[in-house]
């Protein structure tokens, strides 16, 4: 009688063990599943920056020149925004592949800095450029 109470105990345990086991991989996958898909909110929270940074500084550029222009300043002052943005890509680690995507993004975004930064030389008047 004494044997079959403690082997049923002990049974009882060993089920609770794996209950507890069980529990604590579910906690662990789902909170490594809460990790994976908060970065990729925090990498679309980056994308929608740097989309909104790209049309700002194309709707000053279409603008520019007109009465709804702005000034060279802000349109200066947002392609710096969006160059920031972009070099924020690289605070984390990725892989070799998305690496090579980012920097390759950076390098257009200079070159469309540079782009900008002719566009609005050829087009200042002479005072700005004096």
């Amino acid at each position: 009688m004494k044997k079959k109470i403690i082997i049923s105990f002990l049974t009882l345990f060993l089920l609770f063990l794996s209950g507890i086991a069980i529990t604590l991989y579910i906690v662990n996958k789902t909170t490594a599943n809460l990790d994976a898909l908060l970065t990729l909110h925090k990498v679309e929270i980056i994308r929608q920056d740097l989309v909104i940074n790209v049309q700002t500084v194309q709707s000053n550029l279409y603008t520019s020149g007109t009465l709804f222009g702005k000034e060279l300043d802000v349109i200066v002052d947002n392609v710096l925004k969006l160059q920031d943005r972009v070099y924020t890509c690289t605070d984390c680690h990725h892989e070799p592949g998305v690496e090579k995507e980012i920097v390759n993004l950076q390098a257009l975004t200079e070159q469309y800095k540079e782009a900008l930064s002719y566009f609005i030389t050829s087009t200042a008047d002479r005072q700005r450029i004096g």
